[in-house]
């Protein structure tokens, strides 16, 4: 008598995480869930699937649930709940999903999306958040995995063999040698997020090392760079679900967003000192005729130019609010690593009104009650104008799902 093989794990809960999803997932993400199972159904590797989605549509519950969602097809849906499907898997997952981030803050906000959770941060993984996986199952269910913290673990394929996903920024492959130890079979799946800063040269060498062994996913607001180069050259990919900003604000999926320019020719603390008027006055309306859902504040971000000038706003934004000094911080790359933690930590706790970044928090960073946007300086890429808008336009959705009311636009 011959012992049964266990699917891997991808494959096993394919169809149970089909079900559980159902009603759980915005329209959009099943929409680009569906048109990945196709495409890797009929395409041969070495194609690239892209998904254009605009920033705060759902592109992270897509990453979330996409592996699962792949290891259905070739298999036979079981009849009772609790059984193995039946059948040898296109796409077996007996080797790791890699997921290249374009730096370490949305690396680390990828490893709380997608990973299995330590004690008191399973709000921040997605099929925790919206039921999708229960509390009780999350052990077996959610994958097993690890964010790369050093270059040197890039070349160590027995270490990274061990995971079910794994997550890295782009720059730890920055060196000369790490295609010559990591096999080319290495990954069942490659996903770039924020895949607009491909092609650079590093992004793609990881691609072109992977791709004839590995289904390759990109996702990105847009299919081109800051520079207008096309992320992706014609005969290398194709873009099969895009989803466009209108259609993404008709129908509720983001905030509709409303731009007010405060003409001023002097960049000083005057002007400074309305724009957050304007903002603070803004915050006090929404808070009291546009509440969000679970009774959570609504919260502002800005842009300084640099990290002298972030400091001021905030002391300026302080005498506006007067309020507790807390409630009002800078996120920048001066700060230490264990002031930005505990930062990210009272930004996810709702308990900050007012964050003031210089360059980090443009893109990936995912905090829908962020519904107010202050540009306090020049932003002279087009991409990253359109990522640092995005940190306003996710819809709060409370833990029954539903949106929050519709009220008047975000503002910037």
């Amino acid at each position: 008598m011959k012992f049964g093989v266990r699917l891997d794990k991808f494959n096993f809960y394919s169809f149970d995480m089909e079900r559980e999803s159902h009603g759980k997932l915005l329209p959009p993400q099943v929409e680009a869930l569906q048109s990945l199972e196709n495409f890797f159904h009929r395409n041969p590797l070495g194609h690239t699937a892209i998904i254009s989605m605009p920033t705060g549509s759902g592109k992270s519950g897509v990453i979330s649930c996409l592996p699962y969602f792949l290891g259905k097809t070739g298999l036979t849906r079981p009849t009772k709940i609790g059984v193995s499907p039946e059948g040898s898997p296109l796409h077996p997952f007996d080797k790791p999903v890699l997921v290249i981030a374009p730096d370490l803050a949305i690396a680390k906000q990828l490893e709380g999306s997608l990973l299995r959770v330590q004690e008191g941060e399973q709000e921040d993984n997605f099929l925790l958040r919206r039921g999708i996986v229960p509390e009780e199952n999350a052990r077996d269910v959610l994958p097993v995995g690890k964010k790369i913290e050093e270059t040197l673990e890039v070349k160590q394929p027995n270490i990274l063999k061990g995971n079910e996903i794994l997550i890295a920024n782009a720059q730890k492959f920055l060196g000369i040698d790490w295609e010559r130890t990591l096999p080319k079979d290495l990954f069942r799946l490659v996903i770039v997020d924020e895949a607009h800063h491909h092609p650079a040269t590093t992004w793609r060498r990881i691609v072109n090392h992977f791709q004839y062994h590995a289904m390759v996913v990109f996702f990105t607001a847009t299919p081109f760079r800051g520079d207008r180069v096309r992320v992706i050259e014609e005969g290398e990919g194709s873009i099969i679900y895009h989803l466009p900003l209108n259609e993404a604000r008709r129908k509720r999926i983001i905030r509709v967003t409303n731009f007010v320019e405060i003409e001023d020719d002097n960049r000083d603390a005057n002007i400074y000192r309305e724009v957050l008027r304007r903002v603070q006055a803004e915050q006090e309306r929404k808070d009291a005729e546009q509440p969000l859902p679970d009774g959570i504040p609504h919260m502002a971000i800005a842009i300084a130019k640099n990290i002298d000038e972030a400091k001021l706003v905030v002391q300026i934004a302080l005498d506006i609010w007067n309020c507790p000094a807390e409630l009002i911080t800078t996120y920048h790359s001066d700060n230490p690593n264990h002031i930005r933690r505990a930062t990210m930590t009272a930004i996810r706790e709702n308990k900050i009104r007012l964050v003031v970044v210089v360059s980090m928090l443009l893109e990936g960073f995912d905090h829908p009650p962020i519904s107010i946007a202050a540009i306090m300086t020049k932003i002279s890429s087009p991409v990253k104008f359109v990522q640092f808008i995005g940190r306003a336009q996710r819809i709060v959705r409370g833990k029954d799902g539903q949106p929050e009311s519709e009220g008047k636009p975000t503002r910037l």
